[in-house]
């Protein structure tokens, strides 16, 4: 008797923790995806989070639990960054440097047949870092930094450009469009280069992403060279709607959508140059929202003002020159007035006011002060804190 009751518990053992046997023995098994909510890296910290839940199908859902799960990246070999082999569905997994990740795993639970199974599930996440807008043409950062939307409706485009980007290399950029409520809707997702953005129209012969929404269908398509000079226009396989993800692999461009990282598109030149992110947009309210990438974030490089000149020549990128002075101040604003001169002319400013700080720490201020009205050249920049002491940084635009 004793080795009946042995022999049963051994044989319940065995039927509850298989995860290859039970398939044959009929009934379904229940659908598992994996949850995640990301926050990003950002250029002021350099890793990400992220929470994740593991959804079993409602009418299965009671009993279930982890068999397994891990996180690993997407190296080769993938190397496991998170292991994970408790009984809940629910985590937090932190300091995530910029990457792509696959999640993977199993749990138990019961089967149309009242059977326990293991379910096996996958699936890949990428962790980016929120886009800086370092310009904005008739757009606003909403609905959070580093999303934008028109506020204003006129003849031109209004548009958006980050720093954050590359100069070769392997990377990628997503986002999702959003739109407002006229007629027909559309917004340009420009591929490569965009400096500077007002030299951009989406009639131009320039490759870009081109999401639509309105009386003439919805969808998304592209506009690429083909090679000999001509540019074509194709319509992909997804909605207005769905998250685009560009990716460089080499010279390769290719588009992935939502949470797959199999391409639904080649672009048939490869594009090896810089790059950075840019949008473009006509209709009041349309826009971009969540946009991240791999790219460094080149925007927030700040330069260093000296008390005596130097001859190093600092480059802006785009319309916004960022410095700091490690100083402390008396007053608590931390403002600064300030003189540009042309390189070699100081006699009269070229342009003139009181900058505020973009961050405030003690002893080390940022500053972002805006040259778009600046023509190309060579410049000198000149501050003066509230104890009369000046300091000074050339800069070429």
């Amino acid at each position: 008797m004793k080795n009946s009751l042995l022999y049963m518990f051994l044989l319940l053992f065995v039927v509850m923790n298989s995860e290859s046997t039970f398939a044959e023995r009929g009934g379904s098994n229940p659908t598992v995806t994996v949850v995640p909510t990301i926050t990003h890296a950002t250029c002021f910290n350099s890793n990400g989070t992220v929470e994740y839940e593991v959804v079993v199908s409602s009418h299965w859902e009671n009993g279930a639990s982890m068999n397994s799960l891990s996180l690993s990246d997407d190296g080769n070999p993938p190397q496991v960054v998170y292991d994970h082999g408790g009984p809940t569905l629910t985590g937090t997994i932190v300091s995530l440097p910029v990457g792509v990740y696959t999640f993977s795993g199993s749990i138990t639970t019961l089967n149309s047949n009242g059977m326990w199974v293991g379910v096996p599930f996958s699936m890949t996440i990428w962790v980016g870092v929120e886009t800086v807008w370092s310009e904005k043409n008739d757009m606003v950062a909403s609905p959070n930094s580093y999303s934008a939307k028109r506020n204003a409706s006129t003849t031109s485009y209004g548009g958006v450009r980050s720093s954050n980007g590359i100069t070769s290399g392997e990377g990628w950029i997503e986002m999702s469009a959003v739109y407002g409520s006229t007629t027909d809707n559309r917004v340009f997702w420009i591929i490569g280069e965009t400096n500077p953005l007002g030299t951009f129209s989406p009639n131009n012969q320039i490759q870009f992403i081109e999401f639509f929404k309105g009386s003439g269908g919805n969808g998304i398509r592209i506009k690429y060279q083909d090679g000999g000079g001509s540019y074509l226009y194709t319509t992909l396989s997804a909605n207005y709607s769905d998250k685009i993800r560009l990716v460089r692999n080499g010279s390769t461009l290719t588009i992935q959508t939502n949470n797959t990282n199999s391409a639904i598109f080649s672009l048939p030149v490869g594009y090896s140059g810089p790059m950075n992110i840019a949008v473009r947009t006509l209709a009041e309210e349309d826009g971009c929202v969540d946009v991240v990438s791999s790219f460094e974030c080149r925007s927030e490089v700040y330069a260093k003002m000296e008390r005596k000149l130097k001859g190093v020549k600092y480059q802006p990128i785009g319309n916004s020159l960022k410095f700091y002075v490690t100083e402390e101040y008396d007053n608590q604003s931390g403002s600064l007035d300030y003189n540009v001169y042309s390189d070699g002319d100081r006699a009269t400013p070229v342009l003139t006011g009181v900058t505020q700080p973009h961050v405030i720490n003690y002893g080390d201020n940022r500053y972002d002060l805006d040259i778009i009205s600046l023509s190309s050249g060579s410049y000198i920049l000149e501050v003066i804190n509230d104890k009369k002491e000046k300091f000074y940084l050339r800069f070429i635009k």
